[in-house]
């Protein structure tokens, strides 16, 4: 309820808390250094709103909050219900604020060393139901021969791998002599691979030339082959560009041998040696007239 418009109360004590004089802002009075003298300006103060109703209360602006406020004035039509708003948020506040912390549960501590360790909380002891269908127990004449049945196997087992240390190592057998010999290949002699003798150019027309080092160099009829010895590990060998079967020009000094070849992709190993084929292209000679 408000207070009518035009009603004036000059009492002075009526608007403050019991106990506590105060003076309207019309009487009241100042210090030597122009001060007021009977309330603090820089500390709000309680107010008693609207005494003189039966729906007066308390205001206390030192602990209300600016969201209280501005709730307060946005959710209430008159000022006598906003205030009467922020109090009763001011309320809650201070009743939650009093309320006891819940003390966690006691932990046992539990000392490591120099270092200390909170045990967890002690789980109830669920009791576990017995067995529908207990599996009977063995009877007391299996026992004794289960456990001899099981020394034996362990004593077999040892036995085993004694004898098995005892045996010699197997010895390999050196390699017959003339072996690699009998082979009949050039660049395979002994254990160790070969350097490899054959250069060999590839003139690819715009691209410019390039150059690999084989083992081996076989011409027959139709092709040539380049073997190369995958073992020797400092070499290197060229495989050359399909380009459609283009034909193009090869070289070896060492053999002086110029062919035209075509090749096709056509490569394979055989154990450590690889062979590259080379379609031989020849130019078809001229038919006599």
């Amino acid at each position: 309820m408000n207070t009518p418009a035009g009603t004036f109360n000059p009492d002075d004590q009526l608007r403050h808390l019991p106990g506590q004089s105060g003076k309207v802002v019309g009487s009241a009075s100042f210090g030597k250094d122009g001060g007021p003298t009977t309330f603090d300006p820089g500390r709000p103060m309680p107010v008693n709103v609207d005494p003189e109703y039966a729906d007066g209360f308390i205001f206390d602006p030192s602990k209300v909050t600016e969201d209280d406020t501005e709730k307060a004035f946005s959710q209430n039509p008159d000022a006598h219900s906003a205030f009467q708003h922020m109090t009763d948020a001011a309320d809650k506040r201070a009743e939650a604020s009093r309320m006891p912390t819940p003390a966690p549960p006691p932990q046992a501590i539990e000392r490591t060393g120099e270092t200390l360790v909170e045990q967890q909380p002690l789980q109830p002891l669920r009791k576990t139901p017995p067995p529908t269908n207990p599996a009977p127990a063995p009877a007391p004449s299996q026992v004794p021969d289960n456990l001899a049945s099981q020394v034996a196997d362990i004593m077999i087992r040892r036995q085993r791998e004694e004898a098995m240390l005892a045996e010699p190592p197997a010895t390999l057998e050196p390699p017959r002599p003339g072996l690699v010999e009998s082979l009949n290949i050039d660049f395979i002699a002994g254990n160790e691979p070969q350097k490899p003798q054959y250069e060999v150019f590839f003139n690819l027309g715009d691209f410019g030339q390039a150059a690999g080092r084989y083992h081996g160099f076989i011409e027959t009829d139709l092709m040539i082959v380049l073997l190369y010895d995958t073992r020797f590990e400092y070499g290197y060998q060229y495989l050359p560009p399909t380009r459609n079967g283009e034909p193009m020009q090869i070289e070896c000094p060492k053999i002086d041998k110029t062919a035209t070849i075509s090749y096709v992709g056509l490569k394979y190993s055989l154990g450590c040696i690889d062979h590259l084929i080379l379609i031989k292209n020849e130019p078809e000679a001229p038919e006599e007239g």
